[in-house]
């Protein structure tokens, strides 16, 4: 039940190490994208106490941030902007 007052503060364990993760937004749900400084942008479900970390795409050069646009479609910010679609 919602009562709004804060619940437990649960430490979450990644799938894998994230590196200089930033910019995380909610997807919806149990899910969020994050874009890691090493170039990576991911999509992190959480299970339970864990978070499990799936890359989507692989190899950007400097991304700073990344922004939902719709349902699942994505925009990665930096020298140049990269439109992903699923589905």
């Amino acid at each position: 039940m919602c009562d709004g007052k804060a619940a437990k503060v649960t430490k979450l364990v990644p799938s894998r190490p994230l590196t200089l993760s930033d910019a995380i937004r909610p997807l919806g749900g149990n899910e969020f994208l994050i874009i890691e400084g090493a170039g990576r942008l991911d999509r992190m479900r959480i299970q339970g106490d864990g978070a499990v970390i799936e890359t989507l795409k692989d190899g950007y050069v400097v991304p700073t941030g990344v922004t939902v646009i719709g349902p699942h479609r994505l925009d990665q910010r930096g020298p140049a902007c990269v439109c992903l679609r699923s589905g």
